[in-house]
């Protein structure tokens, strides 16, 4: 089961070329069937090892739905939630997207680096930041949100996308890698790229009840694809399959 290339693809050299071998050729040789979970690893996996495409396989992660909140949010701030702190998750361009909208308050999860840092207090950012969180408290921070920030400039799945989803939290995600096929209609695309992109975006979801209404609920239809039932089937249906026995 591959999740993605990211690192690898972060690598150069002999690096590279030691990963390349150990972690994908070499048990993608042996390995009957390559499981990966979206269909942009399936191209990430075909562009570096040149794999067979009826030898990969593509099963989509599960996830732990979050409990659905009662209402929307009418807070004094507008909260907007974003998971995760690497380079990767844009957080950069979200508080430079931030800077001309009233109220706003970030919560941001995952520890801060000093780059993140700097940003924040030169913009004067409104922000509360926590990490090493509790399922329970990652729930609460869920329901307690307005809009789940989730424009990431690279993902192999996104897991967060789906637990905003299952709660009915509006959420803004990326027109790149897997993140549009995760998400389905269930959110506001946007270049992740572009500030003024995510600017407007974060606008119409706060202004706009309609259209957010509109992803909430289409976001409810889309986690179904996605539930437990659906992905342990899919494994013993392959195990099966694949090497000719049943499992109970």
């Amino acid at each position: 089961v591959i999740h993605d290339c990211n690192h690898y693809e972060s690598l150069k050299g002999i690096r590279k070329a030691l990963l390349g071998l150990i972690w994908f050729k070499l048990p993608m040789h042996i390995a009957k069937k390559v499981v990966v979970i979206s269909p942009y690893v399936k191209s990430q996996l075909q562009s570096h090892f040149k794999i067979n495409d009826d030898k990969i396989v593509i099963i989509p992660n599960s996830f732990y739905p979050m409990k659905k909140k009662d209402s929307y949010n009418h807070n004094s701030s507008f909260v907007i939630l974003a998971i995760g702190t690497k380079q990767n998750k844009n957080l950069i361009r979200l508080i430079e997207a931030v800077l001309d909208i009233k109220d706003i308050q970030l919560n941001i999860i995952g520890p801060l680096n000093k780059e993140l840092l700097e940003c924040l207090e030169k913009y004067k950012v409104n922000y509360t930041n926590s990490h090493n969180i509790s399922q329970m408290e990652l729930e609460q921070t869920y329901n307690s949100a307005n809009l789940l920030f989730f424009a990431s400039t690279k993902e192999g799945f996104g897991l967060p996308i789906l637990e905003a989803q299952s709660c009915g939290l509006p959420l803004i995600t990326s027109n790149t890698t897997s993140m549009p096929y995760v998400a389905g209609k269930g959110a506001c695309i946007v270049d992740p790229y572009d500030v003024n992109d995510i600017k407007n975006a974060i606008i119409k979801v706060k202004t706009d009840s309609t259209f957010r209404q509109q992803i909430i609920d289409a976001g409810f239809l889309n986690v179904e694809r996605f539930r437990e039932n659906i992905f342990l089937q899919s494994y013993l249906s392959l195990y099966n399959n694949t090497f000719k026995i049943t499992i109970a």
